[in-house]
């Protein structure tokens, strides 16, 4: 990031320029034929009451949640924008630390690639735990570095090299490292904490740019970021995408 800018502006300038482009990466990305949205969404198969969709984006989570009752919460307009245009709703632009959702509302919410963002994490899971009827689920998904194939792990080496970035960082990467005794605190119960490697296609120079260029990379000058995608328009291939989701049931009282 520029010196004096925050990740939330970050984000904010992020998401108004390429509203969308993480869901056009993982709507493109499967393991065994399922989505990373698909995959978010299984544990949600018996829930028919209200779901609330945390940091929403552009909505890809509405369609694999199927026939249930779902509002989509977001803080970027530009993301609600392009919802709106592809007929999902209803929308609420809104902090995710000041959910605007009655108390035990919600039988179960969702975050798709954003609890590793969202800002202050500790009143985040205060305001989802919050929302959440005893019993109800949490499930999100977050990035990871594991696990990969080698020819992954190369790749990736090369074009961090390009962006002359050791790895991805968020502003609650160690509070995810471990999580359990975090999300207990707010009364979240981790039941399933699993990580899979789904395969995006690398096709052209367009799967390639979109690829580098839904990465968060504060800090990272524009030319780092054009270097990064020339390395990338090289490959044609499938590049494996680490992903972990998280399984949590809300704590029912004594």
């Amino acid at each position: 990031m520029r010196a004096g800018t925050t990740w939330s502006e970050y984000l904010t300038s992020f998401h108004s320029d390429r509203a969308g482009i993480t869901e056009d990466v993982l709507a493109a990305a499967t393991a065994g034929g399922v989505t990373p949205y698909e995959w978010l969404c299984e544990p949600l198969r018996e829930v028919s009451s209200l779901v609330l969709d945390i940091a929403c984006g552009s909505g890809p989570m509405r369609r694999p949640l199927g026939d249930v009752d779902w509002v989509g919460i977001d803080m970027s307009a530009n993301e609600l924008g392009r919802a709106a245009l592809g007929g999902t709703g209803p929308l609420v632009q809104a902090d995710a630390a000041r959910l605007p959702i009655a108390t035990a509302a919600v039988g179960a919410a969702v975050c798709s690639m954003a609890l590793m963002l969202v800002e202050p994490f500790d009143a985040v899971l205060s305001e989802v735990a919050r929302v959440l009827a005893p019993g109800g689920v949490f499930v999100a998904t977050i990035p990871v570095e594991r696990p990969l194939r080698m020819s992954d792990r190369l790749r990736y080496l090369r074009l961090f090299a390009a962006l002359r970035v050791a790895r991805l960082d968020y502003p609650n990467r160690a509070e995810l490292t471990d999580p359990r005794e975090r999300l207990a605190r707010h009364g979240l119960v981790v039941v399933s904490d699993e990580r899979r490697r789904f395969s995006y296609a690398i096709a052209d120079s367009a799967a390639a740019e979109t690829l580098v260029r839904s990465l968060y990379l504060p800090g990272v000058a524009d030319d780092r970021v054009d270097t990064g995608v020339r390395v990338a328009r090289r490959w044609r291939c499938d590049i494996g995408l680490p992903l972990r989701r998280i399984i949590c049931r809300r704590a029912t009282p004594a």
